[in-house]
């Protein structure tokens, strides 16, 4: 996956949308007006992403997108671009393993 912040040229790109919503994007945010998909949904982006990162459909979930964009720059919004690969996600059960 690779990382571009949200800017016009994208408009008409597939994309995943982090922490915020854009269009012509699948959602994986808390915003309001989100289309996160149920089964990853969470109270923060940084969640969502956990999960999604996670979920055994992920390439599903994901429609074999590769771009990952966010609109503006948080913490909340950071964290998700950095953890939506699992090649590059840990969690806390794996820091315990």
């Amino acid at each position: 996956m690779r990382f571009e912040y949200y800017h016009d040229g994208l408009a008409n790109v597939p994309k995943l949308s982090v922490d915020g919503t854009v269009d012509n994007a699948i959602h994986f945010s808390h915003w309001k007006g989100n289309q996160t998909p149920a089964s990853v949904k969470a109270d923060t982006s940084t969640e969502i992403a956990l999960n999604l990162a996670a979920a055994p459909n992920r390439a599903e979930l994901t429609g074999g997108i590769d771009l990952v964009t966010n609109n503006h720059f948080d913490t909340d919004g950071r964290r998700p671009r950095l953890r939506t690969d699992p090649a590059t996600c840990r969690t806390r059960s794996d820091e315990h393993e």
